[in-house]
């Protein structure tokens, strides 16, 4: 019954869940927090390092929330560069069924 035992006790296999899910729950976070940042320089870079921050969207949006993924680019497509926009778009097309390329 002791949080964090001496070791010598198994966890349990409610303990070993709930383990699992703080993990998960922790890794969404940094992997949001990842794509926030991705984002963000995407709109505050110039347009010749878009390109390169679709490749960062494309390699780390499997190990997140595809809703999550979609509400930060849609914050792309909604943004007064034309450029912004295009980026936002062909990142959603790829990451929601469009299967649209990033290259």
């Amino acid at each position: 019954q002791g949080a964090g035992g001496g070791g010598t006790e198994e966890e349990t296999e409610e303990e070993r869940a709930e383990r699992e899910e703080r993990e998960r729950e922790l890794a969404l976070a940094e992997w949001e927090v990842e794509v926030a940042e991705i984002v963000s320089r995407i709109v505050d870079g110039p347009p010749t390092h878009i390109r390169g921050c679709l490749r960062e969207i494309h390699d780390i949006a499997p190990r997140g929330d595809p809703l999550l993924l979609q509400a930060h680019l849609m914050d792309l497509v909604e943004h007064p560069s034309a450029a912004v926009r295009v980026a936002g778009a062909q990142a959603l097309a790829a990451h929601t069924g469009g299967g649209a390329g990033l290259v």
